[in-house]
């Protein structure tokens, strides 16, 4: 079995860990394709986490890598088994040239599964009506940004390798980036002259745009 496989089922159940849809039960139990990765690392590396608050962290989806110590023993509590991770160990000696292609191919084959999971987040999300961005709704567009930049920084073993300071550090330096490509790429593909557009559909403006149709005019920046 290749641990970095993706299940084709689709599922309409909801992980257990963090809540999002379920994509496989491949260690025992539904889980999203983020915690599934997450689970089968932490154990790969006999991890040892530790929490800086109480042990008690909500683990939900959209601040599900703030504390991996919670995250990890949440994943234990609710049955996700660690003799079903499959390690290189456990299955003999590989080609190598064969078996970093398998890794290269795998590894973006998740990406691509969270890159659409992260854009069915951002659909799900959507206001109803076109709008005026307030700070809430800044403020939700950096939780996701940096929500995603560090699951997908944790797909790569180098940076699973650094201290959490490290680790901060990186997703200090390029984590904002993550905000600017995702509404970059919207705008690109869906915006109208004047107006910055957020990946939750509010905007920014530079002069009134309210005379255009479909544009909520009622809320206000705050």
């Amino acid at each position: 079995m290749n641990p970095f496989n993706c299940s084709e089922e689709t599922s309409e159940e909801n992980c257990v860990i963090c809540g999002y849809q379920a994509k496989s039960k491949r260690f025992g139990y539904p889980a999203c394709m983020s915690c599934t990765v997450f689970f089968r690392r932490s154990v790969i590396k006999n991890a040892d986490y530790s929490c800086l608050r109480h042990r008690d962290c909500q683990v939900f989806k959209e601040l599900r890598a703030a504390c991996k110590y919670c995250r990890f023993q949440k994943c234990i509590r609710f049955g996700m088994k660690q003799s079903f991770v499959v390690t290189r160990d456990l299955t003999g000696p590989r080609n190598s040239s064969l078996f970093s292609l398998n890794v290269a191919q795998s590894l973006v084959k998740t990406m691509v599964v969270m890159q659409q999971d992260n854009w069915k987040e951002h659909r799900d999300n959507q206001v109803e009506k076109m709008r005026r961005a307030t700070v809430s709704d800044v403020n939700q567009m950096f939780k996701w940004s940096f929500n995603n930049a560090i699951e997908w920084a944790a797909q790569f073993e180098p940076f699973v390798r650094l201290s959490n300071k490290e680790q901060k550090c990186v997703i200090s330096e390029y984590g904002f980036m993550f905000f600017i490509i995702d509404q970059g790429f919207r705008n690109a593909e869906k915006s109208r002259e004047g107006i910055w557009m957020l990946q939750n559909g509010t905007f920014f403006d530079y002069f009134d745009y309210s005379e255009h149709q479909n544009i909520d005019n009622s809320k206000e920046k705050r």
